[in-house]
């Protein structure tokens, strides 16, 4: 009885090892399929990924995201990104971006987030068919050109659809508190 039983157990931890690692390849896929199809034909990528999490959660992580244009005059850099999921809930998403976050132009400068918290949160939910998106940043220093341009100490802008029928329509809210132009 206790060979059965120890038999059981181990079957169902290596069914949930092997579960969590197909998720794993599926979201880690899912990330490279969207880098490369959204970075177009002109840009070139850099990035390392790690994935963390075991055995509920599915972290992951993009370090050193580098997005440049062939001819160099247009650039995106990121330090870290992490893409956060349930494994019993693959309708729900948190991205966080963790600052610096720098876009740069030679034509007209540099624009960057270089100090706070970023998380943006993706839902859908099939049953209303109401996808849902919430970003929510604190204490955030946006630069431009490396000068002070603004800075906030929460901000939080939501975006949900909601669908009957017919017809569609999309409420977007906006809360801000802190902010200071430079």
């Amino acid at each position: 009885m206790v060979k059965f039983l120890v038999s059981i157990v181990l079957i169902i931890m290596i069914s949930g090892v092997f579960l969590w690692k197909q998720k794993v390849s599926e979201q880690e896929n899912m990330l490279i399929k969207e880098i490369k199809k959204n970075i177009g034909p002109t840009f070139d990528s850099g990035y390392s990924l790690k994935t963390s999490g075991f055995p509920n959660r599915i972290d992951t992580e993009i370090k050193n995201i580098r997005l440049l244009t062939e001819n160099g005059s247009y650039a995106v850099k990121l330090s870290r990104i992490v893409l956060m999921s349930l494994i019993y809930k693959s309708d729900h998403h948190i991205l966080s971006i963790e600052p610096p976050f720098i876009i740069d132009n030679k034509k007209y400068g540099s624009l960057s987030v270089t100090e706070g918290n970023l998380l943006l949160s993706i839902s859908r939910n099939d049953q209303v068919n109401r996808p849902s998106l919430i970003l929510h940043g604190k204490n955030l220093i946006l630069r431009m050109n490396g000068e002070i341009l603004l800075t906030i100490k929460d901000l939080i802008i939501a975006i949900r659809t909601y669908m009957k029928q017919a017809n569609s329509y999309q409420e977007l809210s906006i809360k801000a508190h802190g902010v200071f132009f430079n």
